[in-house]
């Protein structure tokens, strides 16, 4: 089985809970409870839903190549995304049998997304926020094209954000099995490495 991605989990909720418990529990010690209050909801519904809510499908892009098989989390709709933020374990992937897939496409520019480097030492902010801008900033989209018409999109860019080679590597991977499968493959990067 070949990964991609990141599942959801907890880790939206529990970051937002943490950023607005802690300016709004200073606040109510020392001026007054309802303006505690008022700053953590504040605090919370910024984060949760003005940042989390809105990239989650960026961040928690994930979906997976078996044996004849994709399965993938689809967040593209607002009920999906607060399902995902609130019971992120509820959310079940949804499957794409290989003899319903009439050709897969694969977009971006893969010479030159770069890898994040670890930028811990420097701030937990910059740690988070550049791997979110290489992948915003690098996308690498996979089109597959259902027989009944559907189109369904997934993304690579997270796992190139995080590990170029190993990336590429997964992707050729899945584009052998396609192959195999009789799936047309259609190749739209701007790249120098060779994906089937």
């Amino acid at each position: 089985m070949i990964k991609f991605g990141k599942r959801v989990n907890y880790r939206p909720l529990m970051i937002s809970l943490v950023l607005s418990l802690l300016p709004g529990f200073i606040v109510s010690m020392t001026l007054n409870k309802v303006g505690g209050l008022i700053l953590g909801v504040a605090i919370f519904l910024i984060s949760f839903i003005g940042y989390y809510f809105r990239i989650l499908p960026v961040l928690f892009n994930y979906w997976e190549v078996g044996n004849g098989y994709v399965q993938y989390i689809d967040l593209n709709s607002n009920s999906e995304r607060f399902k995902a933020l609130l019971l992120p374990f509820s959310i079940h992937a949804k499957t794409i049998d290989f003899n319903s897939i009439k050709s897969v496409t694969i977009q971006g520019n893969l010479s030159e997304s770069e890898e994040m480097p670890m930028a811990i030492p420097y701030s937990g902010y910059l740690a988070v926020i550049t791997a979110v801008l290489s992948i915003i900033h690098n996308p690498v989209d996979i089109t597959f094209i259902l027989t009944d018409g559907t189109v369904v999109t997934v993304s690579a860019a997270r796992d190139l954000a995080y590990g170029k080679d190993k990336a590429i590597e997964k992707l050729e991977e899945t584009f052998d099995q396609m192959s195999v499968a009789k799936i047309k493959v259609i190749d739209q990067t701007n790249h120098k490495v060779k994906l089937i």
